[in-house]
């Protein structure tokens, strides 16, 4: 077994055993004979030590879900008792019509609590505050386990409207974001109109909550809802941009790489540390170095080392949607685009035509499955919405991005960004809401458990069969 190779296992391993670990703690054992099976077959040393990799992910995963399971907010819920909690704001609170809420870390105790409060004191993530309340159990609707939802993520308690007070500001660091951030969005919707400003606010700063219902719902129906989670395209687009600027600029590769890598973890808080946004950061992270090293990148290796960080940090992130759909996305893109690319040569490359096609059906054939199991619809025309929105979206987020510098230095110069940018946006919107119409070529079916797992199964085998027959093709590509 090859250091490489030894390396990419260990990393699926790790991850492996914290995804049995969640799923089932039965399937260790599983996992385990599997294990000793490879080890005894292969006869290679090496399988130990990955059989030791899976252990440790098992034991992260474990102890993480049964230190859950033991956390006292659940014997507090619904007591009717007014608690008292010091403790740490997580996240940046989301702004509603009538509220605004937050996800607290109580001190000492394992488990977080979702905080509904009004909009008259605007909260900062970092801050330490004193909540004063009673706490619930999350509701399980008829058609959604709210509850689950909320427990996947660590949060364990509601509290409504809680006496808060203000024990500790953020540090400066944090303030400093926050000031930041709020300055952009003033800036967007200053020179933007609605909902225009809220998508791109959704785009480049990742205020997803902002966007009204209706446009939501024609992006999902359209099928291009994509385009406003910051995902590897938008991290992809970013780099190339800067690298472009500071190339021209003087700057040697190295020196810009290196620059690059501080501005992309400095964006990571910026935007804040969503499960798509983690994973491309890191496997944009890992194309610079590889550029700086003078070494081929290999994006399978990078996906799994994002992978395997992101849940030995937070076990139940494998349960965030965004984080399945980003990693199976991105699987997709990355073994099937060539393939698709070759077989589409009779489809024009201007605009890139061919490659966005080959792009999105990549994606589209991997995380298809998913959005049946979760959502229970999936639309044929994001085929075609994606190939009328994708050409536009680099200028979109480079003209987005430079607009929003424009607007730091000096707001009118903005103007000169926002003005091609409000046509490319309202052009946007316009697909989304036309396509969103035509409700023939959609798909509504709740995909069982079995048929998911019975389509993954046969994908995996299907895409090993055309890398191993048609492998001169991935190499031309």
């Amino acid at each position: 077994m090859s250091v490489s190779s030894f390396f990419f296992l260990s990393l699926l391993s790790l991850s492996g055993g914290i995804i049995f670990s969640l799923i089932s703690p039965f399937l260790w054992v599983a996992g385990l004979i599997l294990y000793l099976f490879l080890f005894i077959y292969k006869k290679d040393i090496g399988w130990i030590f990955l059989i030791i990799f899976f252990a440790l992910g098992f034991l992260r995963g474990y102890f993480e879900t049964s230190a859950i399971k033991e956390s006292p907010l659940l014997k507090l819920n619904d007591t009717q008792k007014n608690l008292i909690f010091i403790g740490k704001i997580q996240n940046e609170p989301e702004v509603k019509e009538r509220y605004q809420r937050f996800i607290f870390q109580p001190e000492k105790i394992k488990g977080k609590i979702l905080v509904y409060t009004d909009k008259k004191k605007r909260y900062k993530k970092g801050e330490v505050v004193e909540i004063e309340g009673k706490i619930e159990t999350p509701p399980v609707f008829k058609d959604f386990d709210y509850r689950k939802y909320l427990e996947r993520k660590g949060i364990l308690s509601i509290c409504p409207w809680p006496k808060i007070s203000l024990k500790k500001e953020a540090d400066i660091f944090q303030r400093s974001i926050f000031a930041l951030k709020n300055k952009a969005r003033k800036i967007t919707e200053t020179y933007l109109p609605e909902p225009e400003s809220y998508l791109l606010e959704a785009m480049i700063l990742g205020d997803k909550y902002k966007l009204p219902n209706d446009l939501k719902e024609d992006l999902n129906r359209a099928g291009i809802r994509h385009i406003t989670a910051i995902s590897g395209m938008h991290i992809m687009i970013l780099i190339k941009i800067l690298l472009t600027i500071l190339l021209a600029l003087g700057l040697k590769r190295k020196q810009a790489g290196i620059f690059v890598i501080f501005f992309i973890f400095f964006y990571l808080f910026f935007v804040g540390f969503q499960p798509s946004i983690v994973r491309a950061s890191i496997m944009g992270f890992g194309l610079i170095l590889s550029q700086i090293l003078g070494r081929m990148p290999d994006s399978t290796r990078f996906l799994s080392l994002a992978a395997a960080i992101m849940l030995f940090i937070n076990p139940f992130v494998f349960f965030d949607i965004g984080f399945q759909l980003s990693f199976l996305a991105a699987l997709g893109i990355n073994y099937l685009t060539p393939f698709f690319s070759h077989k589409l040569r009779f489809v024009t490359n201007k605009f890139g035509m061919r490659s966005i096609l080959a792009t999105s059906l990549s994606a589209q054939i991997f995380t298809l499955p998913i959005i049946l199991y979760y959502f229970a619809y999936f639309s044929f025309l994001s085929f075609v919405a994606n190939s009328l929105i994708l050409p536009i979206l680099p200028f979109v987020l480079g003209l987005g991005f430079l607009a929003v510098f424009l607007g730091f230095i000096f707001s009118p110069l903005s103007l000169f960004a926002f003005f091609p940018l409000s046509l490319l946006l309202a052009y946007i919107i316009f697909v989304a809401h036309n396509l969103a119409q035509i409700s023939f070529l959609s798909l509504n079916f709740k995909l069982p458990l079995f048929l998911l797992l019975i389509y993954y199964g046969i994908l995996f085998f299907v895409v090993r069969r055309i890398i191993k027959k048609e492998r001169y093709w991935f190499l031309e590509y």
